[in-house]
């Protein structure tokens, strides 16, 4: 059975829920604001691989103490082992926890003989409650295993110029609607088409566009600056410049 939910009457498959298929016709992405504070319409982000401690680095087999079990976090994460001594011999961790639906989930992540190395979780965790370090060998006793927890789909506003080089889209709203979205909250990041993005120096007329590098970096400028790289979207909107200062201008995404 097919559903009719957009105006275009562009059909909708039954095996797609109707919040799916709009984002994915208007090219919304749904993400989780880590940024530590609010985030708004028309705001400029990038994606947010702070890591957040789930073991901190430790030497002895067995069960390890879990200083986060993400239980206050919104959103689900993947989990990176690293070692930052030595060579660890061939090592089994195992992870249990929950998913996004609350299932208790669990997983054996091998180790290898790497120095230095990372080990991805093939899970997403929601929680971590357990982690168990199976049999550390002591021939490489000063080998520290960690466990870190890296957020998926979770997005920040920029801390510098140099961080817009990984623009990943525009804030459009959280999930009810709102044009204000908290932090931790849900929300729909546009990642393609004609949005409102909230750029300083709007003062220039249609066709200016956005880089992420040189000296223009994050404002408006001339197509024919030559301190200009990283296009990521173009001014269609009039211009609308009075005293200067952030405003919500129409601009064409232009990610790559």
């Amino acid at each position: 059975m097919l559903r009719n939910d957009l105006a275009t009457n562009v059909p909708r498959p039954s095996s797609m829920d109707a919040e799916q298929w709009i984002s994915q016709q208007q090219g919304w992405a749904k993400v989780v604001n880590k940024s530590g504070g609010n985030l708004a319409k028309g705001d400029v982000v990038i994606p947010d691989t702070t890591a957040i401690t789930v073991v901190a680095a430790a030497v002895a087999s067995g069960a390890q103490t879990v200083a986060d079990t993400l239980a206050t976090e919104n959103g689900f994460f993947r989990l990176v082992v690293t070692n930052s001594v030595a060579a660890v011999d061939a090592e089994d961790i195992t992870v249990t926890g929950t998913d996004d639906n609350g299932n208790s989930i669990s997983e054996d992540i091998t180790c290898t003989t790497d120095a230095n190395g990372e080990w991805i979780s093939d899970n997403f965790y929601s929680t971590v409650t357990a982690v168990n370090y199976n049999s550390l060998n002591d021939t490489n006793a000063t080998a520290k295993l960690a466990v870190t927890a890296i957020a998926v789909s979770a997005v920040k506003k920029p801390a510098a110029t140099s961080d817009l080089t990984t623009v990943c889209g525009i804030m459009v709203q959280d999930v009810d609607g709102a044009e204000t979205i908290a932090d931790e909250a849900y929300a729909y990041m546009a990642t393609r088409g004609i949005v409102d993005a909230k750029l300083d120096r709007a003062d220039q007329n249609p066709g200016a566009i956005l880089a992420t590098s040189g000296s223009n970096a994050g404002q408006l400028a001339a197509p024919s600056s030559a301190a200009v790289g990283g296009v990521v979207a173009k001014l269609v909107d009039q211009n609308k410049a009075e005293e200067g200062g952030s405003q919500l201008l129409r601009v064409q995404l232009i990610l790559a």
